[in-house]
């Protein structure tokens, strides 16, 4: 009985996992919208905390701990809107601080920002779902200033009998 239900379990763990696969694929048109310009946030903006988790932060460090990296929600231009997730760094050894800008506004702009980590010391990545099966990800140069890439993100949606 107790190897059945261990099976059973492993099991549904198994699909679970096969349904949530998340797809990738590269997106030459979005590859080079991004700027990355100096800038000095208000230090009264707080972090934002991760998608869906009260209590928590944005903020991750790269592994050398030279750069840290974090979303701020900054007030909207316009009244009445929602305000603008946006991705920062800071370099620890010069105290610049950087925003990353570029994307689409409208419903991009006002998505929140999931998935900011570091790949290595210097390239930074994070993901903006425009809706929940569909969204980008983009990977940039902290050192250099510069986008390296952007990839289409999407949670495959399995077709209804």
């Amino acid at each position: 009985m107790r190897r059945s239900m261990l099976v059973f379990v492993v099991g549904l763990l198994g699909s679970i996992g096969a349904t949530a696969q998340i797809k990738t694929a590269p997106d030459k048109g979005a590859a080079h919208i991004l700027t990355i310009a100096e800038n000095k946030p208000d230090p009264k903006i707080p972090i934002e905390p991760l998608t869906g988790s009260p209590g928590t932060t944005t903020l991750v460090r790269n592994p050398a701990k030279t750069y840290r990296a974090y979303v701020l929600c900054l007030p909207p231009e316009i009244a009445g809107r929602s305000c603008n997730s946006r991705v920062f760094f800071t370099d620890d050894h010069t105290k610049k601080t950087y925003m990353v800008t570029g994307e689409a506004d409208g419903v991009e702009g006002r998505r929140p920002i999931d998935e900011l980590k570091w790949l290595n010391n210097n390239r930074l990545s994070y993901e903006r779902w425009e809706s929940p099966h569909y969204g980008h990800r983009y990977v940039l140069n902290v050192r250099t200033k510069k986008q390296i890439g952007a990839y289409v993100v999407a949670d495959p949606v399995k077709p209804e009998n």
